[in-house]
């Protein structure tokens, strides 16, 4: 089957439109295309199924929709493309998916919106996508799944919104990308999957009942990012194995770093610090601390309980005034147990030990 005009291609019916071809089916026009039925509109091919268009496009329902294709699907503008369907808005491929559009592209349904391909789904759209539908949104496909907008993408659900790829799955916006869902969300890949946005990316689901947004992959990796912006996350964030945070900002104050934490931190395992820590308050310790180096205090050091010095039992009192230059210590004679009071002169070294006094305990 083929249409083709140099001029508009204009189709109307106030009841049931059918499009039926066991073999290729071509809808091609230099200017419009329109497809309007006021009740449901059908289409479905047992080969390749081809729309093309250098003016807009546009098919539209006030019942369900369903464009349905045994092979290859595509739909291909110059312009603006339109779908819309007061119900169910169904687009099933068996080989590869494809929705090409030169300026702005609009999926509605007033009810679940399906589009479903065995093979590769892409979207191409120079200028803004927006799929907006008051039920459920589930796109599914076997092969390679790419949304990809020049301009704004919008994807909004009443209900549940499922993406799903059996393979790489690409989601992309060069300017504002929101996506969102008034019930669970769901992004499941396979391989790996990439949302990219340029600007601004809002992913947003919420219910009263259940609040649920998964990103589900079998691959190595997945990259969620905003070129030259932040990601915000709303809720709590779950991550059932290691967070490695590549940025080597370093730590001036609590509020620096490239870890920033602006309430309390709970660690149930070791902590290790590869540099300096600072304290800003009270430090508690419940258990025993190991010092493998030096310890300055600059206040009061009190101990409530016994405190043992070293294995030489040396306890030193260093000047902190620059104009004495005495140095003292106190420790215990191995032999007799008495404890000795000796100084040193010899600055800056302090080696050359006078023995001062001693005290028998």
């Amino acid at each position: 089957m083929a249409l083709s005009t140099e001029g508009n291609l204009l189709q109307t019916a106030s009841g049931l439109m059918t499009l039926y071809s066991q073999d290729k089916m071509t809808l091609k026009t230099d200017s419009d295309m329109d497809l309007i039925v006021a009740k449901s509109l059908n289409i479905e091919m047992g080969e390749d199924l081809d729309w093309h268009t250098d003016g807009n496009m546009t098919l539209s329902a006030s019942g369900t929709m369903e464009l349905r294709s045994d092979r290859p699907m595509t739909l291909d503008t110059d312009s603006d493309m339109t779908l819309h369907a007061k119900r169910n808005l169904l687009q099933t491929a068996s080989g590869l998916m494809n929705f090409y559009s030169q300026d702005n592209m609009t999926l509605e349904a007033e009810s679940d919106m399906e589009l479903i391909a065995r093979n590769d789904m892409n979207m191409t759209i120079t200028g803004s996508l927006n799929m907006d539908i008051n039920e459920d949104l589930d796109g599914h496909t076997n092969g390679h799944m790419r949304l990809t907008s020049v301009n704004t993408m919008t994807m909004s659900s009443v209900e549940s919104m499922v993406l799903q790829s059996n393979n790489q799955m690409t989601i992309y916006s060069y300017n504002s990308m929101d996506i969102a869902s008034d019930w669970e969300m769901r992004l499941l890949s396979y391989k790996d999957m990439l949302i990219e946005s340029s600007a601004d990316m809002e992913i947003y689901a919420d219910n009263i009942w259940q609040d649920a947004i998964s990103i589900d992959l079998d691959a190595d990796f997945v990259d969620i990012g905003v070129a030259g912006a932040s990601v915000n996350i709303l809720g709590s964030l779950t991550v059932s194995e290691s967070l490695v945070i590549e940025s080597t900002v370093s730590s001036s104050g609590p509020s620096t770093g490239a870890l920033v934490v602006a309430g309390g931190v709970g660690i149930g395992e070791n902590l290790n610090v590869n540099a300096d820590v600072a304290i800003g308050n009270n430090l508690t310790v419940t258990n025993n601390t190991t010092l493998n180096g030096t310890l300055t205090a600059s206040g009061e050091v009190f101990a409530k309980d016994d405190v043992t010095i070293g294995t030489s039992h040396v306890l030193m009192f260093a000047p902190t005034n620059s104009s004495v230059s005495v140095k003292w210590r106190m420790r215990t004679d191995p032999a007799s147990g008495d404890l000795i009071f000796e100084a040193a002169s010899d600055v800056p070294n302090f080696t050359n030990w006078v023995y001062k006094d001693a005290i028998n305990f």
